[in-house]
C-alpha cells in the first residue's frame, strides 16, 4: 500500500531547488503531500518540481518579506491552504573567526536565521488566518548544539534556529501549530561535496561519527514525515537529530 501519511496535506519547502530540500520534496510527494518548490535559484526550483511532480514552484530570496508573501500566496492558489511547511533553506561558509567578516556574518545568519523567521513568520500568519491546524518543520544542524572551528556565523545561525523553533512552537501552540526542527548531521549535498571530496576531512568525519560514515538527504525523509505527519500530534518544540550518532558522543 502506498504511503499517504501525508494525503491531502499542501506543503512548501524553501531551499527545494536541491540538497536536503530536494530530497525532502521527493520524499513529501512519495507520502501522498502535494508540494510547491521555492528556491533562490528557479531553474533548480523548477527541475525538483518537475522530478517530483509538485504542485508548482517560484524563485524566491527567503530574506525578501514580500517575495516570501507572494510565494505563500502563489502555493495556496495553486494547491490550496498550506497547512505544512520546510524550511529548508541554508548557506555555509568556513572562515576562521579572526578573518570572518561582518558582510559574511551577516549574509550566512541573514538567509539562515532571520529567512527562517521570515518564511515561518508568513505561513504561520496564513494558517492562522484561515483556521489551519498546520505543522512546521526548520532545518537546524547538529552544528546548533555543538561547537566547530572555522564555523562561527554558521554555528550561531542554526543555534537560533533551534532556539527559534521552540519560541515559535510557543507561541504558536494556541493556533494548533506545531513547529519542530530536524538537526542533520554530516550529510552529502551539491554544496557539501567539495569538502567531503578531501581524503582527509572524509576520513575525520567518518571516524567521528559512531555509525562510521556519511549522510545521504534521502535519510532525513522519515524524520520529515513524521514530523509533519499526525503520528507526531504531540510533538512540538524540539529538534531531532539525524546524524549517524554525532551529538551522542
Amino acid at each position: 500500500m502506498a504511503d499517504q501519511r501525508l494525503g491531502g496535506r499542501h506543503i512548501l519547502i524553501t531551499g527545494g531547488g536541491g540538497g536536503i530540500g530536494s530530497a525532502l520534496a521527493g520524499g513529501v510527494t512519495a507520502s501522498g503531500g502535494a508540494v510547491f518548490v521555492a528556491d533562490v535559484d528557479p531553474d533548480a526550483a523548477q527541475r525538483t518540481a518537475s522530478a517530483v511532480g509538485a504542485a508548482g514552484w517560484a524563485g524566491c530570496d527567503v530574506r525578501d518579506q514580500s517575495a516570501v508573501e507572494g510565494i505563500v500566496d502563489a502555493a495556496q492558489r495553486l494547491s490550496g491552504p498550506i497547512d505544512g511547511l520546510i524550511a529548508a533553506h541554508g548557506l555555509s561558509t568556513y572562515v576562521p573567526f579572526l578573518d570572518l567578516s561582518l558582510e559574511e556574518w551577516d549574509r550566512i545568519v541573514s538567509v539562515n536565521l532571520t529567512g527562517t523567521f521570515i518564511v515561518g513568520q508568513a505561513v504561520a500568519r496564513h494558517m492562522v488566518d484561515r483556521g489551519v491546524a498546520g505543522t512546521i518543520v526548520n532545518i537546524a544542524s547538529t552544528l546548533g548544539w555543538v561547537g566547530a572551528p572555522n564555523r562561527v556565523h554558521y554555528l550561531a545561525s542554526k543555534g537560533g534556529v533551534n532556539l527559534l523553533t521552540r519560541g515559535m512552537a510557543l507561541d504558536l501552540a494556541a493556533h494548533r501549530i506545531r513547529v519542530n526542527a530536524i538537526g542533520p548531521g554530516a550529510i552529502v549535498t551539491e554544496m557539501t561535496r567539495p569538502r567531503w571530496d578531501d581524503p582527509q576531512m572524509l576520513a575525520a568525519t567518518n571516524a567521528r561519527t559512531p555509525l562510521g560514515r556519511m549522510g545521504q538527504p534521502e535519510e532525513l525523509v522519515g524524520a520529515a514525515v513524521y514530523l509533519l505527519s499526525g503520528e507526531a500530534s504531540y510533538t512540538t518544540g524540539t529538534t531531532l537529530y539525524v546524524d549517524g550518532g554525532w551529538t551522542a558522543q
